[in-house]
Formats: C-alpha cells, structure tokens, sequence
C-alpha cells in the first residue's frame, strides 16, 4: 500500500508538469482502442468519467493502475478507464505478469485514442476528466481523486488551476536547476490558491529536504494537517514522511492522532490508515491494544459490504489478531477476506496468508 500511494506522490512532484492536451470546455472524446483486456467501456454522456493514459513499460505504470482501482472502489460514480499507449504484445505481456487489473483497460495499439486525448502531450501517465461529457480538467492521476471529489463537491474551480498549472511550469523549472529557495517560494504560491495541492506539498518537504532542515519540513507538514483536517490522504502522507525519517516517536504519536480524528468519520478513512500502519509501522513501535481496537472500529465500518475496501479490513484484523494472540479469529476473518479477494491479483497472497494464519493455529493447539 505505502508503494501505491507515497511512490506515485514523490515520483509526481519531480517529473515535468505542462498544460493539459485538451482544453476545459471541449467535449470528452470516445476512447478507441486495438484490445480491451476487461469488458470495453463506452463512456456515458451523464456524470463524471475520467481516462488515465500510461506508458505500460513506465517503473511506475503498475502502481498506477493499482491506485487507479482504489479510486474505482472509493468512487463508484466516477466510470473510469485506463489506455496504455503500447503495442498490443507489450501490453499483453505485463497484464500477463501483474493481471488482472480491475479497472477497464485498453492498448492504444495504433496510438488513436492518445490523438483524441493527449496529442500533444509528452509526459505519462496523464488523466482526464469530465463532467456529463464536457472535459473539466486534465492533468497527473496522483490529483484525479482530490479533483473528482471538489468537482462532485461544487469546489472545483477552472480558473484557479490554470493558475495553479502555470506556477507549476516554474517549479518545474526550480526543480531542474535545483534551487531549494525557489522550489519553496513557487510550492507556497500554490498552496495559497489550493492549501491541499499534494503537488507542491511533496516539493515543499523536497525542498526542506535538500536545505537539510528536517525539523521545519517535520513542522510544515503538522500545519498542512492541521489546516486540512478531514483529508486523510494528507494524513497518509504525513505519516509517511515521518516513516521515512525515522521518527518513530513522532510517527507514533501522529499515527494514534490520526486514528482517533477519523474514527468517527462514514467513509474508508481508518480501514486504509490502519492497514498501512500494519503493513508498515517498525516491528514493536505500535501500541498493540492500539492497533487492535481501531483496526476492529475499522472493519464494524465495512464488514457487510463485498468489496476489496472490506477485504483490507478483513485482512488487518485477522493480522493484529494473529498478533495478538488469537489466531482462531484471524483464520475466520481471512477466510472471508479471501472469499473477496477472489478474481483479483491480491488472491493468491490473501490464500498465503490464510495458509499461514492455519499453521499459527495448529501450533497454538499443540502447545
């Protein structure tokens, strides 16, 4: 998960940034393609559709696609598909290796539907999104979920990210001439017109990074948070970065903070804040109990539901439970998760773990 989520953020604020291929305003093209490897997708003219096009061979392009499914499954009005602008035996050969992706998937064989909807665009990945048929933004995936939900929201405004796109093309440009000063100077420019951008967040912690000054990127992002208290994307990235510093008293005290402020909240927040802190807190920093009461509030939230959002809660309460001493229930709850898990990419790891939690449970009967 970390991968999915963080990898894609840091590699997003170092690549190149220009203005969308499409234009806001101009109708959603049809998306034409040489193969689909799910059933083909025929935009609809009502609601919010989105299409991500990606070089399949790209170090990033599978975990795009993961990250993509994710969105899929937290925004079920949004009908998306992603277009890899590859040969069609390129492509076969990765779906091959990492399938099957849950999300609509094409090869743009004779490259027609990068013409229709990025022709004069050069860097991939690269989303599009549009609302009842009419494009309203375009730009890189890692924004495509913030952006669909100011939309779905009535927040989104046109005007305010093309400003935002053009303080980019400067950062950018600070970037590659590494200047630290100005990367900082060109992300607060941002973040006065969207206080949230993940973009210039991440080159802001960049910047801090590169002056050596740990301790003030440390305060920046506790003030980011605290400004934006129910983004718990924004949350993630946090924790995070104090992960990564190895921080682990203030990681620890930011994590339990973060589990107790969305707790309370309807939505995926704690399934996805708790199962990232298992798969990658240090062995032995977490408060056990902790863990085990939160990952249980999680999974109260979608226990019902048949989706791979209650899979992952399934998933972390068998494992706290397993860690905690109780591997009759991790066994119960895994193999419910690998029921949901089924037809995904993720069922033969969730049958592994199943396999693992019966030995732990054999074991405990001998003893």
């Amino acid at each position: 998960m970390k991968r999915i989520i963080f990898g894609l953020l840091s590699t997003a604020a170092l690549c190149t940034f220009s203005l969308g291929a499409i234009d806001a305003g101009k109708p959603m093209p049809a998306i034409e393609a040489a193969k689909w490897y799910t059933q083909p997708t025929v935009l609809p003219a009502q609601g919010l559709t989105a299409v991500v096009l990606l070089d399949i061979t790209s170090e990033d392009a599978v975990n795009t696609l993961r990250m993509l499914e994710t969105i899929g499954v937290t925004h079920p009005r949004l009908t998306l598909a992603a277009v890899a602008i590859n040969p069609v035996k390129t492509t076969d050969a990765v779906v091959h290796d990492n399938g099957p992706f849950q999300i609509p998937l094409a090869a743009d064989d004779n490259l027609k539907s990068r013409v229709r909807f990025a022709e004069t665009e050069s860097l991939f990945p690269y989303a599009v999104l549009a609302q009842n048929g009419v494009v309203v933004w375009s730009g890189h995936p890692t924004e495509l979920e913030s952006v669909t939900e100011k939309v779905m929201n009535g927040k989104f405004s046109e005007s305010r990210q093309k400003q935002i796109e053009a303080i980019r093309l400067e950062l950018q440009m600070a970037i590659q001439a590494g200047l630290p000063d100005v990367i900082s100077n060109s992300a607060d420019k941002i973040l006065k017109i969207a206080p949230d951008d993940k973009i210039a967040i991440q080159a802001k912690l960049f910047a801090f990074n590169n002056k050596g000054q740990p301790g003030e990127a440390v305060k920046f992002i506790q003030e980011i948070c605290a400004k934006n208290p129910q983004d718990s994307r924004l949350r993630m990235m946090q924790l995070d970065f104090l992960l990564n510093q190895g921080n682990m008293q203030t990681y620890k005290q930011a994590t339990e903070k973060a589990f107790h402020d969305f707790a309370a909240e309807k939505d995926s927040s704690l399934v996805f804040l708790t199962a990232y802190t298992l798969e990658n807190a240090p062995y032995g920093i977490m408060d056990p109990a902790v863990m085990l009461a939160y990952a249980e509030k999680a999974y109260d939230k979608v226990k019902n539901q048949n989706t791979q959002v209650a899979a992952v809660a399934h998933e972390t309460l068998a494992r706290i439970s397993a860690e905690t001493g109780n591997p009759a229930k991790a066994v119960a709850l895994q193999e419910k998760a690998l029921a949901l898990r089924k037809g995904t990419h993720l069922e033969q790891a969730a049958a592994d773990r199943l396999a693992y939690y019966r030995k732990l449970l054999n074991l405990n009967g001998k003893r």
